[in-house]
């Protein structure tokens, strides 16, 4: 969504180009922002609409709206919408010989439909590896298409990451001076992220059809990701020529932001059409594809001298104190000092991994 967002910014600005006023930017059209592709497996399909306010571009998201994958041999799947603005369909076959597309009824009633497309089937990753440098570890891929029916490609990452607590919490609170020894675990935690670059690449005009060595993201030196164990799982998507083309200049402007010497994002439309009037514009490309992944670990002690710094400090808390630093203060205890009569303790996100995460294990982790 984020490109989206940028190429909206220098969409609507240069159709005002002569007058930086604001009320001018505040009539621009509202577009419709589609995102996704139609899967086998599983689609997911996120609506939005560009809005100004005080001239600035955000986005909005689109709900109560109506999709259905519709393919030419007659069948239909309607999705459903499991939060808001997010459209999903499960269990979804496409046959590769017939052609697909995505039809939308938005919310205000207007119809929009994609071009029918054909089902394309991506070849698997080959490998996906990691090398450490001196600012960090970068992660590639090589991938080959040994029936060279697919030159042009498309990719998509989530992360996870396994991390640990600054500290280590034996006790809970409960409130009114109250006490008990802890029984869940708020010392293991999982987090996840997304990528939010367009990742493309070609292999279109060379003398193989591979993908060497594409860079799929950087990990600064030291970050917490790093901290105890990662892993990525890459997808990757096959593109036509079209579809290509359009991410292509979507990535160049997002790039470019903010410079009209460059080609302008209002000559990317996608192939999504407004068939109740052809007046309102779609910005969007929906492919119809077969998608394969690969996902690695990486270990923290794979790795040389990496420790993701974040700054904790405790306290020692007096029983009389008990109350206002686990209550009002919201501190999270620690340990107790039998000695001394006191408890430890610190502030909720250096001893609660749910401030950052999520104490459920994935599924898939090993």
């Amino acid at each position: 969504m984020k490109y989206y967002l940028l190429i909206l910014t220098v969409l609507i600005a240069s159709s005002c180009i002569e007058s930086y006023n604001p009320p001018v930017i505040a009539s621009a059209p509202s577009y419709l922002i589609v995102e996704g592709s139609i899967e086998e497996g599983t689609t997911i399909i996120k609506l939005s609409r560009s809005t100004e306010t005080s001239s600035k571009t955000s986005l909005m998201v689109e709900s109560d709206a109506a999709i259905s994958i519709e393919g030419e041999n007659g069948t239909s799947v309607a999705l459903t919408e499991v939060s808001s603005g997010r459209y999903e369909a499960s269990n979804v076959h496409l046959d590769l010989d017939y052609k697909y597309h995505l039809k939308i009824l938005a919310n205000n009633g207007d119809v929009y439909e994609s071009e029918y497309v054909n089902v394309l089937s991506a070849p698997p990753i080959d490998s996906i590896y990691w090398e450490q440098t001196s600012t960090g570890v970068d992660i590639y891929l090589n991938s080959q298409d040994p029936t060279n029916s697919i030159d042009y490609y498309k990719w998509s990452f989530a992360e996870t990451w396994k991390f640990y607590s600054e500290y280590m919490s034996f006790y809970e609170y409960l409130g009114d001076g109250e006490m008990i020894l802890r029984t869940n675990d708020i010392f293991t935690c999982y987090k996840s992220d997304s990528s939010k670059n367009i990742l493309i690449s070609s292999s279109k005009g060379l003398s193989q059809n591979i993908i060497n060595r594409f860079h799929v993201t950087h990990i600064d030196t030291d970050n917490w990701r790093l901290n105890v164990r990662y892993s990525i799982n890459v997808k990757q998507y096959p593109l036509n020529s079209e579809a290509f083309s359009f991410y292509d200049l979507v990535r160049k402007n997002t790039e470019t932001l903010g410079t009209f010497f460059d080609p302008q994002p209002s000559i990317i439309r996608g192939n999504i059409t407004c068939i109740s009037d052809q007046s309102k514009t779609a910005i969007g490309y929906v492919e119809a594809v077969v998608t394969t992944s690969k996902r690695i670990f990486i270990a923290n002690d794979e790795l040389e001298n990496w420790r993701g710094t974040y700054t904790c400090i405790y306290r020692n808390i007096p029983i009389d104190s008990v109350d206002y630093y686990f209550g009002q203060l919201n501190y999270v205890p620690m340990s107790f000092d039998d000695a001394r009569n006191i408890y430890t303790g610190s502030v909720a996100r250096c001893v609660d991994c749910t401030v950052r995460g999520d104490s459920t294990k994935p599924e898939f982790w090993r």
